[in-house]
């Protein structure tokens, strides 16, 4: 879904690619949101050690990646729990 609306803006790589580069650091924020329910140090370091991820680091411009797909999870837990 989000590569569709990248195709919709326009057919070059670096268009198409672009909602995935900002849904990406997106998950940092929601994993700090959901952190500081657990205190400040919690809401620092996980997504530090997010960012740091192999996982992360190497995949998230990639178009088929679990990383925009994780962002809303982790912001619904962050409303959930209030």
């Amino acid at each position: 879904m989000i590569a569709r609306v990248g195709a919709l803006i326009g057919d070059s790589d670096v268009v198409v690619r672009l909602p995935i580069a900002l849904a990406s650091p997106l998950l940092l924020v929601a994993v700090a949101l959901l952190g500081r329910r657990f205190g400040p140090w919690t809401a620092a370091g996980a997504p530090l050690m997010l960012a740091t991820t192999h996982q992360l680091v190497l995949r998230a411009p990639e178009l088929l990646n679990d990383i925009p797909s994780t962002t809303p999870w982790r912001l619904a837990a962050r409303a959930s729990v209030g």
